[in-house]
């Protein structure tokens, strides 16, 4: 059989520098040990400071004009985009609007003269009955306001906050329709045209309003509920004035507004 030395040379040499390995732990310890390089991975997190926000507003307005009073309740939606400057400081520009101001209000009138038929000398005699004004209108309203919240330390999920604000809003108050009646008990009520029951007198007046640029100023407080990592449902209280505005296009007379709301939004903080 032929035998290849040059491979037995080699074998033998291979197991003569393992048996040395072995020997002499030390010569092992010298070799260097293997190196994995580690890909760095980085992480993308939420909550780099800018937000948006929407939400539902629905409460009691009212006016300082005592002749109009309540306005109901008014509804207003509005939206907003915002910037954590700290941990517990925002910044926001909101833009709201505001519907269902319908508004009703009655008032006493005098329910003045008519000539009397039987007065060849064509006297005046007092219309006797109860008289009353009915004035109906459906204004509207908008603000663009700048807000500052304070948010609190956290309560596990939760975390109540204050804010406030300024800017401006823009108002119509009408167009204002306006009626007249007169409530009748006998027969002899209301002028010769009337009787018992309710009459209207008089033709409706209708009055013109223009729209007009007012100061605005807000105050908010609630609570705020994390729904996911970048994402709160806030629910809390609005108060908002809206400087005053004049009733109609023809007179100087100015009211301002005031409105009470319950509000509900999402917030949700950009990437």
């Amino acid at each position: 059989m032929d035998i290849k030395w040059g491979s037995v040379k080699a074998l033998g040499l291979a197991l003569c520098m393992a048996g040395a390995v072995i020997a002499n732990p030390a010569m092992a310890a010298d070799l260097d040990p293997p190196v994995f390089e580690q890909t760095e991975v980085t992480e993308v997190e939420f909550g780099s400071g800018w937000y948006i926000r929407g939400d539902i507003g629905v409460g009691i307005s009212e006016l300082e004009d005592s002749e109009v009073g309540n306005l109901g309740h008014p509804v207003k939606a509005s939206a907003a985009v915002g910037y954590s400057m700290t941990e517990n400081v925002r910044l926001e520009a909101a833009l709201g609007f505001y519907q269902n101001l319908a508004s009703r209000s009655t008032g006493d009138i005098s329910c003045g003269t008519e000539p009397n038929p039987n007065d060849p000398n064509g006297g005046d005699i007092p219309i006797t009955g109860d008289c009353y004004s009915v004035s109906e209108s459906e204004p509207w309203a908008a603000n663009l306001m700048a807000n500052v919240y304070y948010d609190l330390p956290e309560f596990g999920s939760f975390q109540p906050y204050v804010g406030a604000g300024a800017g401006f809003g823009f108002v119509r108050r009408g167009p204002l329709e306006r009626a007249y009646y007169c409530r009748g008990d006998n027969a002899s009520d209301c002028g010769v045209a009337g009787g018992a029951g309710v009459n209207q007198i008089g033709d409706t007046d209708n009055f013109e309003t223009d729209g007009q640029f007012v100061g605005s100023f807000n105050a908010m407080a609630g609570v705020s509920y994390s729904l996911t990592q970048n994402t709160k449902l806030d629910l809390g209280y609005r108060f908002t004035y809206l400087g005053g505005s004049r009733r109609y296009a023809d007179r100087d007379e100015a009211d301002a507004w005031t409105m009470n709301e319950v509000t509900a939004g999402i917030r949700v903080e950009l990437w």
